[in-house]
């Protein structure tokens, strides 16, 4: 339980990481970025399992010092039953959708038509990488309204015939090459690991943002490689724009990589429109290895640390059953009474003589019960009183007392005592309320103050790893 809930703000903290240095990457690809988002993702997703190993390599090794910050209570809704069974509901969901696109894809796959339309001998720039690098086969399909590749087998790209009438040859064959593009980078592979990282940890809502950051960025890449085919961005981002008329893909595009396969379309046309020279390939490799090397520091940096454990809070334990201090043990005696009346009885409770032969009964608390006290009613004096042996005249009343029915009782073990009686003379209960939120406050500047050493001794880490 605890390394769920840590593991919810160190993913965060890994996808706050890659943020900043996917900023640092600007000027390089978008295949660069590709990388930085896939290490994020799979970092994200072993954090937990990287901890773990972490204690394991070292069990004599000291723990870090953190204080635990959050507290949450120990309910069914936090037990590691629920949660997995949460989990497991998820994974079953993602995993049917997944075994529905699969056979969604293969349908399509099986209907689709060989490409001939008078255009394909003006598909310049398809005609000649076609027979490079890896094999692809271009053709018609019903089941898409755009463009796309069809995975599970053979990579196909698939055109619908209303793309090959409403575009001219020089559109149609950017789209084209954008589809060849996805298929030499193998995303039909990566979309299938990504849907896989998804079912696996897709609630994270650091694992949804990196793979909807992959997402785009996997589309740039094909961009850009269209745009070096091409030379003409300009006409590349109109191109674009009439795309975006037209509506996805009938077939499920879980498992369907196109040009309109996800979203970020005005990135991607203000990134064609703006594009700046890019560093040289070798700086570009060197900023790769950097970046996936300082996000995995971040990652072995946070994975010991526990902000958040799974546990009641001592103070709102003591606002929340304030009597349970108070309560009696076993072998009290609990006396009530009013005036002499009460004083015998308590004489009578803590002077109890053994038996012959036997030993005299261990000292026992006395709970005495004020009830014609000036001050407020249902204070509990607590008096200790020692076993000595009296005489058996003991018992009986001082004179001028009257006999009343015993009221002392050998209470058994209870788990909380009854609060007292609320008369008009007792303390309100507001004032309770304002002592406990003086408590709460108090608590809270703690946790502000550990908060605040926490990170200071986290950036101390970081910056000595340097």
């Amino acid at each position: 339980m605890d390394a769920l809930l840590n593991w919810l703000w160190q993913g965060g903290v890994v996808a706050i990481a890659a943020m900043g240095l996917l900023r640092l990457l600007e000027r390089t690809p978008a295949a660069v970025r590709c990388v930085l988002c896939w290490a994020g993702l799979l970092l994200v997703t072993t954090l937990p399992a990287a901890a773990l190993v972490m204690s394991a390599l070292r069990p004599a090794a000291p723990a870090i010092p953190s204080a635990a910050i959050v507290t949450v209570p120990s309910a069914w809704w936090t037990s590691t039953a629920a949660i997995a069974g949460a989990w497991a509901i998820w994974a079953a969901v993602c995993g049917f959708r997944l075994v529905r696109a699969i056979v969604v894809v293969r349908r399509a796959r099986a209907r689709v038509r060989p490409f001939q339309s008078a255009a394909a001998p003006r598909l310049m720039h398809w005609l000649r990488v076609r027979t490079t690098g890896r094999a692809a086969r271009l053709v018609i399909s019903d089941g898409i309204r755009a463009a796309g590749v069809f995975g599970c087998g053979e990579p196909l790209i698939a055109v619908a015939p209303g793309l090959v009438e409403r575009l001219n040859a020089d559109d149609l064959d950017r789209v084209i090459i954008h589809e060849w593009a996805h298929v030499q980078r193998r995303d039909d592979l990566a979309k299938l690991a990504q849907l896989l990282v998804r079912a696996i940890a897709g609630w994270h809502p650091a694992v949804w943002w990196l793979d909807r950051r992959l997402s785009i960025e996997q589309e740039l890449a094909c961009d850009e490689m269209v745009v070096t085919a091409s030379g003409a961005p300009k006409a590349y981002a109109s191109c674009l724009v009439k795309l975006a008329s037209m509506c996805a893909s009938r077939a499920d595009a879980m498992l369907v990589t196109g040009a309109l396969s996800s979203g970020g379309l005005r990135r991607r046309v203000a990134h064609l429109l703006t594009r700046k020279e890019f560093v040289s390939p070798v700086w570009s490799r060197r900023a790769a290895v950097t970046m996936v090397t300082l996000l995995f520091i971040v990652a072995l940096g946070i994975a010991p640390l526990s902000f958040v454990e799974a546990a009641v809070s001592t103070t709102v334990a003591r606002v929340m059953h304030p009597v349970a201090q108070a309560a009696p043990e076993a072998g009290d005696a609990i006396v009530q009474g009013t005036g002499s009346q009460r004083t015998v009885e308590a004489r009578r409770a803590t002077a109890r003589p053994g038996t012959s032969g036997e030993a005299p009964d261990p000292p026992r608390r006395v709970l005495i019960t004020q009830t014609d006290a000036p001050g407020p009613s249902g204070k509990e004096i607590d008096r200790a009183g020692e076993s000595s042996p009296q005489p058996a005249a003991a018992d009986a009343p001082y004179p001028g007392e009257s006999v009343a029915p015993p009221l002392v009782t050998s209470s058994p073990p209870l788990p909380v005592a009854p609060p007292p009686a609320v008369n008009a003379g007792s303390r309100p209960v507001w004032s309770s309320a304002a002592d406990a939120g003086v408590a709460l406050g108090r608590k809270s500047k703690n946790a502000g103050v550990a908060t605040g050493s926490a990170f200071t001794r986290f950036a101390k880490k970081i910056t000595g790893s340097f």
